[in-house]
């Protein structure tokens, strides 16, 4: 019924999956590469989408890619913010001041 709010939902829990599984490495060094690489990625799917929204499309759908990529910019410039402040830990208060999603597929109530 909502098809854009899954996707980009999908795209925050993804996002933020990632984020911890780069920080979750070990060492300051590898940390900031997998960071970088995640950065990497995820720019190149901006430019991928940034190419499709100019291409002719109806107007409902175009607006949803314009969200999706609304939020991928997001991501993008606190990806850029964790790497320009060497955030190294998922307990630092760098990473954990912003919104993060997460979700538990054992868990019957998605509402908790």
């Amino acid at each position: 019924k909502y098809p854009a709010q899954v996707v980009i939902l999908t795209s925050q829990l993804v996002w933020s999956q990632n984020c911890e599984k780069s920080l979750s490495v070990e060492g300051a060094t590898k940390v900031h590469e997998a960071q970088s690489t995640g950065l990497q990625l995820l720019e190149s799917k901006l430019h991928s989408l940034s190419e499709c929204v100019l291409q002719d499309m109806e107007s409902a759908l175009r607006k949803k890619c314009e969200q999706l990529l609304t939020e991928m910019v997001h991501q993008r410039d606190v990806l850029r913010q964790l790497i320009a402040d060497k955030v190294a830990s998922s307990n630092d208060f760098g990473w954990l001041y912003h919104l993060r999603f997460y979700w538990n597929p054992t868990e019957k109530n998605l509402m908790q």
